[in-house]
């Protein structure tokens, strides 16, 4: 189940019975925002899990359907010594005795470690090379006792586990410190791109833990579901560890157990929702699971976390245990166990004794390992059962079968978009190019390269997009090859590192081709051929300079050989190497192939000097596989093919070059990717090339299509990863800056505003009053709260209007407008004489309100399909926002106030109206255009005679990175927006409608008109803990105690109300009384809770 915020506010009231609110039954709490398309049934307990996460969860829930290779192998480490040590002691030697590589390797953050952080980080390095290498990681944490700081068996103190969550107890602050502690491993793990199963408190339903000892008997293991869900909380919410899956593990009952206290396995169970997998320690020669179905009931993957034969049968006894036993019991009685983890071996009894519970020293390990249900590290496939993309040993190299659908940018005198046809063509948004191609001449220009500020805009349209870039630099001036120069002088330096600095900029993987078609020679070859040796020590030295630059990590470089070229190759020659920059300058090998004789499999390759054009691809393709290098296709295009809208034309084009293209590609699995060029070559310059547009022809492009939607090809919206990896909330970059601009919603970095702005605000704010038609104050008159902006934002305040007009706090006299028109830019408003502003007055009109009556605005506007780099787009919408605030203080001259908000998250959408980085990068437009005011712009001046604006503020901050949740809890899902992923979906549009209910209720430059005279609510920050209140987060109830020091009246009582003003609840509440307030069953929404006239807001995780 996902988690879902329920934020419950505290309102201070002067007066409440003023405000009408009730507290009986006729009010019913449970209709309101309770929505189904907030809840979603999903696989992981985490909706932020990582893709990787998700997958091996999936993979886990497949085996069991599985008839064969249907159980991972597993081995727990030692305990207690150097991790590394433990590895090669049992792990290693394991693979010794058996030929085999256990699938799971487990390990314990144990005892002292949360007193010793390097522990925990030395634990975790074979973990993640064991990860690395294929294989699962399982970790479990046999924690200390917080009260004591004795081991998890000490269990003295331990009677009241809430101990540990109650804010302020010795227990809690020894307990958090732990987590803390234990967070840094997972987070390291997590950097490593480790997913963990993670097994915290386990067995539990025993009594020899110091978790356990009391929790096996109501109502104490509902004290311990309390614990477990905080540190799912903790660790989810506040720390944001997406790389766990959380296993419940209980001690396996069986019927030779009678002792009483010993409790079924899910007497402790915290919850569907908090857990990911359900797992059982069985230590016993035979497999005796008597609650096997109730478990299985459950739906989760079941597993063997611990395992190990009888005590008195492997005490200071080798080889008496059979480990097939283990197997056929499975396969008899429990086949839906989906992976096992065998218990180390250790010492014991002060150094006498030894326990082998590790197949290594029992009977038929080896078989074991080698049994047909068994999957051991090499054998695991988790990554194929999402069909996730792996890097192996080349950067952006995809798993093997899997082929990059790219398109190379060729810009003609006579086609100046020369990708519109082809990417119309394809008609289909899940098979568009996930590579694209830009050419780059150093210093000069060669036929299409492109500036320094052409480059700029491509990286910025790959931001927007999402596609991969393909960088192909070329060394040509005045038609000569400057390889030479570059490799021994730095005269073009400046041009290399301003191209190095445009891709830092851009800060995301890309593909980089130096030089390519390295063995071209003569008229029409970069500059007449490059020149051997200088043209590998220009390659090492540009590969170089973006190592220095601290991006060589990023870029995936490519080598690339043209088989059409008259220079012949050798990758090593007497003298050493003539072409070829060495392994470790070299990720990929790059193949241009345009004629068919280049690939048809149906020619000959011929030998020596007869070697053919087909016969040299090979070639190529051989030193590729020789040397372990994918291949990209970088520039392909049917050649002398003359594509034409003929049917049969198109018939035999496609037999005669297309379909022998993608043969070659079916035949070759080194190859991973190409480009096409979809281009009608100019005559002049590439005579008897002809037109290779393939939306020339229907049959063609219909072929096309079919051939890019098989699963082999790597697209766009399938399977690259389309945000930017950098975007951070304004309100999060601290000192990071955004293409060197600083972040934060207001001056100097700053997320609140200056104060000599605030408190013109709060003037502004107090100054408020009902107003008549004709603008004079008058106590029979109204308030206006105006809406300005497009489509998402007339969707976002329709619903808002629909919630505060409901809400019995609202100020009476406020009256809600929604004039937001969809289609609306802010290029189309900022003209004072646009149709706009007609439907606005009208909209004023129906609700018997006029422009006189307005003095608080809601602006939120964009431009459709921006396409300028970043900052010029945001500096274009600034302009365009600074003469709309000017044009409304003109319309409505009572205005006092106008709240600007940007776009919310635009990382889904599936056109161009108005994508990532476009809606991230709107917020600076608003901005700099508040900080333009706040710093003295004339033409934004707020007071004074003849003001020229209204007083600018921040509204809410809608933007956070998808489902990656902001410090304040805000994320965004894709069931949040529509099918063009850009426009809101109902849950979309209530959650910025609670966003602006919030913002309206606290902001205190809008409290005293939104909430109006009779009610006011402080900053909960400045109170002086009269009211106590823990946990913080809360999950099924909050516990809230009132100081000596306040002061209750005799009618005074607890209340909750939802955000229609209707009271959910009421308890009586008296001074230093602890009051424990159920909430678990309140539908997902914001609650409002007065106690008096004093507040205090928490957040609850549902």
């Amino acid at each position: 189940m996902k988690k879902i915020l329920l934020i419950i506010c505290f309102f201070i009231s002067i007066s409440l019975t003023n405000n009408n609110i009730f507290c009986n039954d006729e009010h019913s709490w449970g209709q309101i925002l309770n929505d189904n398309s907030l809840m979603q049934t999903i696989t992981t307990s985490n909706p932020n899990a990582t893709k990787e996460t998700k997958c091996i969860l999936n993979y886990l829930y497949s085996l069991s359907k599985k008839t064969n290779k249907k159980i991972i192998s597993g081995q727990m480490t030692y305990n207690g010594i150097d991790e590394s040590v433990a590895y090669d002691s049992l792990i290693v030697k394991l693979h010794d005795k058996t030929n085999k590589w256990v699938g799971i390797v487990g390990a314990d953050y144990e005892r002292d470690y949360p007193q010793k952080l390097y522990k925990i980080l030395e634990t975790n390095k074979p973990l993640i090379s064991h990860f690395r290498q294929g294989g699962l990681v399982a970790l479990m944490w046999s924690a200390n006792n917080p009260w004591t700081g004795g081991n998890q068996n000490d269990l003295r103190n331990s009677e009241n586990l809430l101990d540990l969550i109650t804010n302020g107890t010795t227990a809690n602050q020894k307990w958090i410190a732990y987590l803390d502690s234990i967070a840094v491993g997972l987070k390291q793990l997590q950097d490593s791109g480790v997913v963990v199963l993670w097994r915290p408190l386990h067995e539990m339903n025993g009594t020899w833990f110091w978790w356990g000892s009391k929790s096996t008997t109501l109502p104490d293991r509902n004290d311990y579901i309390s614990v477990w869900r905080h540190m799912y909380n903790y660790f989810t919410y506040f720390k944001g560890l997406n790389n766990i899956l959380w296993v419940y593990s209980a001690t396996a009952k069986s019927k030779k157990v009678s002792n009483p206290a010993f409790k079924d396995e899910l007497n402790n169970y915290p919850g569907d929702e908090y857990v990911d997998i359900i797992s059982v320690d069985i230590y016993s020669d035979t497999l005796d699971v008597v609650n096997y179905n109730q478990l299985k009931s459950k739906g989760k993957p079941l597993v063997i976390s611990e395992f190990g034969p009888d005590r008195n049968t492997v005490l200071n006894k080798i080889q008496s245990f059979d480990y097939m036993s283990l197997i056929n019991q499975i396969k008899s009685k429990y086949p839906d166990f989906v992976y096992w983890v065998s218990w180390n071996d250790f010492v014991t009894n002060g150094g006498k004794d030894t326990v082998y519970y590790s197949p290594m020293n029992q009977i038929n390990g080896k078989q074991l390992l080698e049994d047909g249900w068994v999957i051991n590290r090499d054998e695991i496939g988790w990554q194929d059962s999402c069909n996730i993309d792996v890097e192996k040993n080349a950067l952006l190299e995809p798993e093997d079968g899997k082929v990059y659908h790219g398109v190379q940018t060729m810009t003609f005198a006579d086609n100046p978009d020369p990708l519109a046809g082809y990417l119309n063509a394809l008609n289909d948004s899940t098979i568009q190019p996930a590579v694209r191609g830009f050419f780059f001449s150093v210093p000069g220009e060669r036929g299409p390269a492109n500036t320094l500020k052409g480059l700029n805009n491509f990286f910025h349209i790959a931001d927007s997009v999402g596609f991969i870039p393909e960088l192909s630099l070329f060394f040509v001036d005045n038609r000569s090859a400057t390889d030479s120069i570059i490799a021994v002088s730095n005269t073009h330096d400046w041009i290399l590192d301003s191209i190095i600095t445009l891709c830092k900029n851009y800060n995301r993987k890309m593909f980089l081709r130096i030089g390519g078609e390295f063995n071209g020679s003569g008229p029409g070859w970069n500059g007449g051929g490059y020149h051997p040796y200088y043209y590998v020590t220009m390659f090492r030295k540009i590969v170089n300079m973006f190592a220095s630059k601290g991006f060589r990590d990023s870029i995936a470089v490519n080598w690339c050989y043209e088989p059409d070229a008259p220079n012949d190759f050798d990758s090593v020659d007497t003298r050493g190497a003539r072409w070829y920059p060495g392994d470790d300058y070299v990720d990929w090998f790059g193949l241009d192939v345009f004629d068919a004789s280049h690939f048809d499999q149906s020619l000959p390759n011929g030998t020596g000097r007869n070697l053919t054009k087909k016969g040299k691809s090979e070639r190529f393709l051989a030193m590729a596989r020789e040397k372990g290098k994918p291949v990209f296709l970088s520039e392909t295009s049917a050649k002398g093919i003359n594509i034409s809208s003929d049917n049969q034309d198109g018939i035999n084009d496609w037999n005669n070059w297309f379909a022998k293209f993608f043969e070659f590609i079916d035949v070759h699995k080194e190859i991973k990717g190409f480009c096409y060029i979809d281009a009608n070559w100019p005559v002049g310059a590439y005579p008897n090339w002809g037109d290779a547009r393939i939306e020339n022809n229907t049959y063609v492009t219909e072929k096309y299509i079919e051939e890019m939607r098989k699963p082999k090809y790597i697209n766009l919206y399938k399977e690259v990863i389309v945000q930017p990896e950098d975007t951070l909330p304004l309100t999060e970059m601290g000192e990071t800056k955004w293409k060197s601009y600083e972040g934060g919603l207001y001056p100097n970095g700053e997320n609140a505003r200056p104060d000599a702005h605030n408190s013109a605000g709060i003037d502004f704010a107090n100054s408020i009053v009902p107003l008549d038609n004709t603008g004079v104050p008058n106590d029979k008159g109204k308030i206006v709260l105006l809406s300005i902006g497009m489509s998402n934002c007339t969707q976002e305040f329709s619903a808002f209007k629909m919630i505060a007009d409901t809400f019995q706090m609202k100020n009476p006299k406020l009256q809600i407008v929604d004039g937001a028109q969809g289609g609306q830019t802010a290029s189309i408003i900022k003209d004072p004489l646009a149709n706009f502003w007609t439907v606005v007055e009208q909209r004023l009109q129906q609700q018997n309100v006029t422009a006189n009556q307005v003095q608080v605005v809601w602006l939120k506007e964009a431009n459709a399909q921006p396409n300028q780099a970043f900052p010029v787009h945001a500096q274009m919408l600034k302009s365009d926002l600074k003469i709309i605030v000017q044009v409304l203080k003109n319309k409505f001259p009572n205005l006092k106030i106008a709240y600007l908000s940007s776009r919310t998250y635009g990382g889904y959408a599936t056109s161009t109206l108005n994508p990532e980085p476009y809606a991230y990068e709107s917020g600076f437009s608003v901005k700099w255009l508040i900080e333009e005011q706040i710093s003295g712009d004339d033409s934004l001046r707020y007071s004074g005679e003849s003001p020229k604006a209204p007083w600018l503020s921040w509204g809410p901050y809608l933007w956070a990175k998808g489902e990656k949740e902001r410090n304040d809890g805000l994320f965004w899902l894709r069931e949040d927006f529509g099918t063009d992923g850009t426009h809101p979906s109902t849950s979309g549009r209530l959650k910025v409608a609670k966003l602006l209910l919030d913002f309206f209720v606290n902001d205190e430059t809008s409290k005293p008109w939104f909430l109006g005279s009779d009610v006011r609510v402080n900053d909960s920050n400045k109170q002086d803990n009269i009211i106590s209140i823990y946990p913080n987060p809360a999950s099924d109830y909050i516990e809230l105690k009132l100081s000596e020091s306040f002061e209750l009246s005799e009618n005074n009582s607890i209340k909750i109300y939802n955000t229609l003003g209707q009271c959910v609840l009421s308890v009586g509440a008296n001074s230093n009384e602890l009051k424990r307030i159920d909430v678990s069953n309140m539908p997902i929404s914001i609650y409002f809770v007065i106690v008096g006239s004093e507040t205090k807001k928490i957040v609850i995780v549902k």
